[in-house]
């Protein structure tokens, strides 16, 4: 340890006051967002993941947060608006895909359900549980 009174205005040491960040990164607010989620926060998550949108507009993860957040919420609308974001941002993402079929389907959506899940399907065809999904839809179509 040194004797001598720590300099804050060392760029050098990486605890020093003056390395302070000049903006920050989505991932702060989405960090914030989920503990206000865990805690039943709702109005100040989405507050939180709206602010990580404003950074970086096609941040999947702020998506799909917001559209979970709106599916808590029962506004299917707007979850669907959502979810249909974050795939725009990750069409490779199966499991975006089945969560949104998963909002058509709760809400009657029968056909959007099955579109999404097809989707997912053609993405990850291993996958028993979107298998599994797409058969009771299909169930319960008829």
């Amino acid at each position: 340890f040194s004797t001598s009174p720590s300099n804050p205005a060392n760029p050098g040491d990486p605890t020093s006051l003056a390395n302070k960040p000049t903006s920050l990164g989505p991932e702060i607010y989405i960090i914030h967002g989920e503990m206000y989620t865990a805690s039943g926060q709702y109005a100040k998550a989405m507050d939180a993941y709206s602010k990580a949108l404003e950074i970086e507009s096609t941040n999947a993860i702020a998506l799909t947060s917001i559209a979970r957040l709106h599916q808590r919420q029962n506004n299917t609308d707007k979850a669907v608006e959502f979810y249909r974001k974050a795939i725009q941002s990750q069409p490779k993402d199966a499991n975006l895909m089945a969560e949104l079929a998963d909002v058509h389907a709760r809400a009657g959506q029968l056909p959007a359900a099955k579109e999404q899940l097809k989707k997912a399907i053609e993405i990850d065809g291993a996958n028993r549980s979107l298998r599994s999904a797409l058969a009771s839809i299909l169930i319960d179509e008829g």
